[in-house]
């Protein structure tokens, strides 16, 4: 098990990897939230990646903001319906 410990540790602390995730007030910013219940709705329906590193902190995944943020790009919602 602390092999597997140190070999997950070494992993995560890879710079490329450990450049994709971000907290939550860099997801909050990124989207241009101010809520917290945003940022929870967007992890409720599955639309962006996270993970949680201890049972009070998670991460998110900078590039399925970006991935979520271009699939929005050019839809006007003040003008459906």
């Amino acid at each position: 098990m602390e092999e597997v410990d140190r070999k997950l540790a070494k992993l995560i602390l890879t710079p490329e990897i450990q450049d994709d995730w971000i907290q939550k007030k860099d997801a909050k910013n990124l989207l241009g939230y101010s809520s917290d219940t945003s940022l929870q709705y967007l992890r409720d329906n599955n639309q962006i990646v996270f993970t949680y590193v201890s049972a009070r902190k998670i991460l998110y995944s900078r590039g399925s903001i970006l991935e979520y943020l271009k699939s929005k790009k050019g839809i006007d919602y003040g003008q459906v319906g």
